[in-house]
């Protein structure tokens, strides 16, 4: 309202266009992650507050912040809420293997963090176009180091110009909540810290 950079619970919070939607979020974009092989991206999202519609006029919208668990910015992202009967996943659901030819990659954590372990949340780069359903389950390896030289002197390194070692198995996870072309998934085991892209 008054060129602030940062904003608080007392003030009006104003969105582009008209809208009827009265309960809202608000979010701040932690990571951009890509497909490599199709281009897609998606963007994870904090959520730092919540608010209500006030007024609606035809180039702008005005909120009331309800709640705020951290300070709202200029340019967060407000985000109509989505109401629970209109999501098709269920609390419950069972463990299955990832179908036959399915291999993900893990993107990144939610929270934005470069290694990972048990009980984290992450993004990875298949979902419900690639068969992946609540549930699917995938094991986690990391690709074995490049080595090279010969016996008494090997040395590791980028694997360019060497035979790479074994892959290491490292965990598992489950898809908690799959997307078009992405999914979030649960480190359910970790033997070791898990590498993200």
């Amino acid at each position: 309202q008054d060129g602030r950079r940062f904003l608080s619970q007392h003030d009006q919070l104003f969105i582009d266009g008209k809208t009827t939607e009265k309960h809202w979020g608000i979010y701040r974009s932690v990571a951009e992650y890509q497909r490599s092989d199709t281009g897609e991206e998606v963007f994870s999202l904090k959520m730092v507050a919540t608010a209500t519609l006030v007024k609606s006029e035809e180039k702008l919208s005005s909120l009331k912040v309800e709640s705020q668990n951290q300070e709202i910015l200029s340019n967060d992202f407000a985000l109509p809420h989505q109401h629970h009967e209109e999501l098709s996943f269920s609390n419950t659901f069972y463990p299955e293997p990832a179908p036959k030819h399915v291999s993900a990659s893990i993107l990144g954590s939610l929270e934005g963090s470069k290694f990972i372990g048990r009980n984290q949340v992450v993004i990875i780069d298949r979902g419900l176009n690639d068969k992946v359903e609540q549930g699917t389950m995938f094991d986690l390896w990391e690709e074995g180091l490049g080595v090279s030289g010969s016996r008494g002197n090997y040395i590791v390194d980028d694997g360019w110009l060497s035979e790479n070692l074994p892959d290491v198995s490292v965990g598992e996870m489950i898809v908690i909540r799959p997307y078009a072309s992405f999914s979030i998934a649960l480190i359910t085991l970790s033997k070791a810290p898990i590498h993200t892209q």
